[in-house]
């Protein structure tokens, strides 16, 4: 596009459909006015007055932080998903920003699932921000599609990301208010369960999906094998038991727990699903809804279980069944809603 630069602001969307239209590989702005602008001599656009757009006070300071690309990319397609979407709860429809010690900490959550990632970064100290998740994710897409580096600059109400080299900006106003205190909610211990094959449990926990209905919930239940995936929804039938190698801690074999199978899909997909945590006892405990931690790829992702009714907890003789890896089905799903299960926060 050829154009003498004026001081005004298109009306990007029309602009650009008007741009779309043409169907051509160049577009030529053929006249700008204060009052109209012109293409291909068909179309006229109002403009708006470029004083009129809000500054952005970012140009003349140093970044705050510089990664690479890819990996904010990464880090933010990993994180941004636990973002929640209810406007009536601003604060958690962002990603909180954080710098560390040679990296930089991405967190989100919804009150139900939490999942927080660092990657390796030049930053500055003193300094976070609470950023719209959505407005993150286009900044992703950008920074996907351009090899390099990425800055990070924060003032007083805005966050630019930026690349290195220039091609590309986007600046968004932060979100106002405090993020929740995350990091006490991260288990200090607890057992792992190592899953030998965790595409196997990812596949598995997607071929689920048909089965979840009215938010029935992936059940995972340990054996002496290892695990099952399955899902009992009201009056269609059952899903699984899928049976999956992993190792488990010889005093939760039997334990079970029920999880959103979307949330659990995406803390799979974000850590690569090899190592799950829970804590100590958590698991033998139907009552006691402590969360579900999935690691990997520098991800850590929290899970709020669904509460198991007490008659869904698997009779010795179906223990022992499991542990010859031919257990009985359940006879009674599990609760289809997260009225039953555990939150962070309190909810409005």
């Amino acid at each position: 596009m050829e154009t003498d630069r004026k001081e005004l602001l298109q009306a990007l969307r029309r602009f650009g459909a008007a741009v779309r239209a043409q169907k051509t590989p160049r577009v030529e702005l053929l006249e700008s006015t204060g009052n109209m602008v012109t293409v291909d001599s068909t179309i006229r656009i109002s403009p708006l007055v470029l004083d009129d757009f809000p500054a952005l006070d970012f140009a003349a300071k140093p970044p705050h932080a510089r990664l690479d690309a890819g990996d904010f990319a990464a880090l933010v397609g990993e994180v941004a998903p636990a973002a929640s979407k209810d406007e009536a709860r601003p604060i958690l429809t962002g990603c909180a920003l954080e710098p560390g010690t040679g990296e930089i900490t991405l967190t989100a959550t919804d009150s139900y699932r939490l999942h927080t990632g660092t990657r390796p970064a030049s930053v500055e100290q003193g300094w976070s921000a609470v950023v719209p998740a959505r407005a993150l994710v286009a900044a992703a897409k950008m920074a996907g599609r351009d090899p390099g580096e990425v800055t990070i600059t924060v003032t007083d109400h805005h966050v630019v990301v930026a690349s290195l080299a220039g091609r590309w900006w986007l600046g968004v106003r932060t979100i106002a208010g405090s993020f929740p205190s995350w990091r006490q909610l991260m288990p200090a211990g607890g057992l792992g369960v190592t899953v030998d094959a965790p595409a196997a449990l990812a596949d598995a926990v997607a071929a689920a999906k048909p089965w979840c209905l009215e938010n029935a919930p992936v059940i995972v239940r340990m054996t002496a094998h290892g695990l099952t995936v399955e899902v009992h929804p009201a009056g269609i039938g059952n899903y699984g038991p899928v049976a999956l190698e992993a190792d488990v801690p010889a005093d939760q074999v039997g334990a079970a727990i029920a999880l959103n199978r979307s949330y659990l899909a995406d803390a799979l997909k974000a850590t690569g699903g090899a190592e799950l945590r829970w804590p100590v006892g958590s698991m033998g405990a139907p009552t006691a809804l402590r969360p579900m931690m999935a690691v990997g790829n520098g991800i850590r992702a929290l899970i709020m279980p669904v509460r198991l009714p007490a008659s869904s907890e698997p009779q010795p003789e179906a223990v022992e069944a499991e542990a010859q890896a031919a257990r009985a089905p359940l006879r009674q799903r599990a609760s289809s809603s997260h009225h039953g299960a555990g939150c962070w926060w309190p909810q409005r």
